[in-house]
């Protein structure tokens, strides 16, 4: 890795900067920006290979702040290592807008000019430009240190009354996040704020009103507070705005809206006032329009936006059509969650539309308009009033489709040959055959939590991308061939009462978790026989008493068995990743000895269990948690606890 130094001058400064621009760019809103997770190990270990890096890394204070700007290696090692710091100033590098920006914070309201100083050197060479942001304070700030001349990006919360900053360095602002009364103190007149491009205000009254018009190159505008109007025609910047975002307040006036010929978004939330779309639709570029919690009713006027892609209208009770989107050429998706919605309209003459969400519409009973529509692929009708699902055998890119909770579905429609449903999500529904989905050779994930009229799933049998079945409290009882569902690799069988035998799942090469809490099983026969169990759950399972059949699992790491009726776990210490046991009230325990040769055994639990033998468990050389608290038969537990507290020090060793 290619580092530059200080005896470069400015070609140093130059290579600098295009090096952490690099980094910031490939790790960035990944995990490998997390010095945790150790992606960035390959670049520490070159960082520390440094001499500099190395002394770098023995200072601390203000040192390294200052040490860290003699070349990329040393800058690196201390922003991954988290020591940019001097005093109450904290540096860190962020990526804002088009730029790569040195962010500055401080605790207190004033920082330290001294600390500042120190920074200052650092700043300077880079000739970065800086983001100050403040997330706590609620004095006056004072931003007038020399320092400062560079800021670019400020951003302050609601409770700051008044913010100094010097000569010049307002007009230089490009983005500017501040309260009310913060900004109608600010001392520039709003017409010299020719590179401010993006402005927020916090806790809006309409007094700020007057200033914000005159701002002559905003693109983004975002109020949030007491906002009762928006006349874009009095906005100077208004031909240049790509994005409003307005929040609370008692909106009932739109207008001005033709004035705003590059407008893309447009965020409406908390509006209570506005019942009418018409205006907006004089803003015939927008891309993108999201109204939530708002009165609207009408979206008629929309019609004229042609180019909109996506649109929500989140827990606005009043809109009841979506009618006036049809045939929009580029609209891809479409929220309208908590709504009043009851017609989908002809959406399906939109060309591309992927996705559609109006769950928890309850007055939305027929999604048949959508049949035939050509790029649908997800619908999330949850908890909806839908009656049908007729629509899905002709939707021919349909992969997605959630009507859990609509109580009046009651069967799967004929699927045709080789449809491409992946996720189907139907629980608490009266279905009471998934015999259709023999259609589905890509169904992955399938949910019928509730289901008390499903009783077989053997259909499911020859679907080999099926990877989860959820059939939570369901009345399922029949498995038959799901050991051929080779890419099975979780089932969840919890609360149901009718299966009793997961025999049928024995063999499937890529099973790794059963859940069973609760259910009416009587055996866990078969199951060692699946190669990649790693977790199985009988918690409250009140039929089940044997264990012993699990003997000889290869890759059973967890059995969960609290609260079940488990009387014999012989057998279980021939599964040799076996580490985690709970057995905790299980009344009819009694002897757990047996446990004593399992080879990686960590942790076992049985508080409040019936066992009284604990004999030989002191010899199990991987032990290092225990609990019998309030097992009344155990009589002595002196060996077995100073045994495990030699192997693990700190470890919960719990006896009566």
């Amino acid at each position: 890795m290619e580092m530059a130094t200080a005896t470069d001058g400015r070609s140093s400064v130059r290579g600098l900067l295009a090096f952490l621009t690099h980094i910031h760019r490939t790790l960035d809103n990944t995990d490998a920006s997390d010095p945790y997770v150790g992606h960035l190990n390959p670049l520490l270990v070159a960082s520390q290979g440094d001499v500099l890096s190395l002394v770098a890394s023995y200072f601390d204070g203000r040192v390294p702040l200052v040490f860290a700007a003699t070349f990329a290696a040393a800058r690196v090692f201390a922003e991954v290592r988290g020591s940019v710091r001097c005093g109450n100033v904290m540096l860190s590098l962020e990526p804002k807008a088009d730029d790569l920006v040195q962010r500055v914070a401080t605790s207190t309201p004033t920082p330290n000019p001294n600390d500042l100083d120190y920074v200052t050197w650092w700043i300077e060479k880079c000739a970065m430009p800086l983001a100050f942001e403040e997330e706590s304070l609620k004095e006056p700030l004072r931003l007038d240190h020399p320092v400062f001349h560079r800021l670019r990006y400020l951003s302050v919360v609601e409770w700051v009354p008044r913010v100094y900053l010097g000569p010049g360095v307002m007009t230089q602002l490009k983005q500017l996040r501040i309260g009310a009364d913060a900004f109608m103190a600010l001392a520039t007149s709003p017409d010299q704020l020719t590179q401010l491009q993006a402005l927020t205000i916090w806790a809006y009254t309409p007094e700020c009103w007057a200033a914000l018009t005159q701002l002559p190159c905003l693109t983004y505008l975002a109020l949030a507070g007491d906002v009762n109007e928006l006349p874009m025609e009095e906005v100077q910047s208004a031909a240049s705005l790509r994005t409003i975002d307005v929040t609370g307040g008692t909106l009932t006036r739109l207008s001005g809206f033709d004035r705003c010929a590059n407008l893309q978004e447009l965020l409406l939330f908390n509006c209570y006032g506005v019942a009418d779309l018409s205006p907006v639709g004089e803003a015939t570029r927008l891309r993108m329009i999201d109204i939530g919690s708002c009165s609207v009713s009408s979206i008629a006027g929309l019609r004229k936006c042609r180019g909109l892609e996506h649109v929500s209208f989140n827990e606005c009770g009043g809109l009841t059509d979506l009618s006036p989107l049809a045939g929009l050429e580029d609209l891809t998706g479409v929220w309208a969650s908590s709504s009043g919605i009851t017609n989908v309209g002809r959406l399906a003459t939109c060309p591309l539309l992927e996705t559609l969400v109006v769950s928890y519409c309850m007055g939305l009973t027929d999604l048949s308009p959508l049949a035939g529509a050509p790029a649908l692929e997800r619908v999330d009708a949850y908890s909806s009033g839908v009656q049908s699902i007729s629509f899905v055998g002709r939707s021919l890119a349909l992969t997605e489709l959630n009507v859990s909770g609509c109580a009046d579905i009651e069967d799967i429609p004929p699927l045709p040959t080789g449809a491409p449903l992946r996720v189907l999500r139907c629980g608490g529904t009266r279905v009471r055959s998934i015999a259709p989905l023999i259609s589905c050779a890509a169904l992955e994930y399938l949910e019928v939590n509730g289901n008390l009229l499903l009783e077989d799933l053997s259909p499911l049998r020859h679907l080999t991308q099926l990877k989860e079945i959820h059939a939570n409290g369901s009345g399922v009882r029949r498995l038959d061939g799901l050991h051929r569902c080779a890419s099975l690799y979780l089932v969840n069988f919890q609360n149901c009462q009718s299966l009793t035998s997961l025999e049928t799942l024995a063999g499937a090469p890529h099973l790794r978790t059963v859940y069973a809490f609760g259910s009416g099983l009587t055996s866990v026969a078969g199951l060692a026989r699946c190669p990649e169990l790693e977790e199985i759950d009988v918690r409250e399972c009140r039929r089940l008493v044997d264990l012993s059949p699990l003997a000889g699992a290869p890759q059973l790491h967890t059995v969960i068995a609290a609260g079940s009726a488990v009387a014999n776990v012989h057998g279980l210490a021939e599964c040799p990743a076996l580490r985690e046991i709970d057995f905790s009230g299980c009344t009819q325990l009694k002897d757990v000895s047996s446990l004593a040769r399992s080879p990686s055994l960590r942790t076992l639990l049985a508080s409040r269990s019936g066992v009284c033998n604990v004999a030989g468990l002191e010899t199990c050389e991987s032990l290092v948690r225990v609990d019998f608290s309030r097992c009344v038969g155990i009589q002595n537990l002196t060996a077995l606890n100073t045994a495990v507290r030699m192997r693990a020090s700190g470890s919960s060793v719990i006896g009566d």
